[in-house]
């Protein structure tokens, strides 16, 4: 009878080592597998990482390009405006031109319209343009072909006096 006893004993501790061992063997197996896991979302991520990476530096290239296409065009309008400037300048002066040429005089009496004085006399302060010249006109049908010339801001010594 004790032997029976032994026996249930030793077939019930068996049973519990082996049940404890598949415990210990699924347990591990989980483990393993959330170990599995991890190391996959950790290189899952670090290549995510890397891309965002690669793209925020391509993004700083291409706003670095940006900004220097915007300085390149910042200049290029100040020389389009510049050149503006020029142009509206020479076209007053080739309007102002031909208005005089079609007032030519032939009786010795002439009227010269000036224009824009303020800015011409501006100009002769600043010895930009020190003088302006009148259309040709003639002092009779076949006298003298004459033309008045206007020192803005005076010449030689009188020069910035009156």
């Amino acid at each position: 009878m004790h032997n029976d006893f032994y026996r249930i004993t030793t077939a019930e501790d068996s049973n519990s080592t082996t049940t404890q061992s598949q415990d210990l063997h699924e347990i591990f197996n989980i483990l393993l597998d959330g170990i599995e896991t991890l190391n996959n979302d950790r290189r899952r991520l670090s290549n995510e990482s890397l891309a965002i990476q690669n793209s925020f530096l391509a993004f700083r290239q291409e706003l670095y390009k940006f900004k220097s296409s915007i300085e390149i065009l910042k200049v290029l309008l100040q020389d389009i405006e510049q050149n503006q400037c020029t142009i509206n300048r020479i076209f007053a002066s080739l309007q102002e031109t031909i208005n005089n040429a079609q007032t030519v005089s032939h009786d010795g009496t002439f009227v010269w319209k000036i224009t824009n004085v303020k800015d011409k006399i501006m100009d002769a302060k600043t010895l930009r343009e020190t003088s302006i010249c009148s259309a040709p006109f003639f002092s009779s049908p076949t006298g003298y072909k004459m033309r008045a010339l206007l020192y803005l801001n005076g010449h030689g010594h009188a020069r910035g006096i009156y």
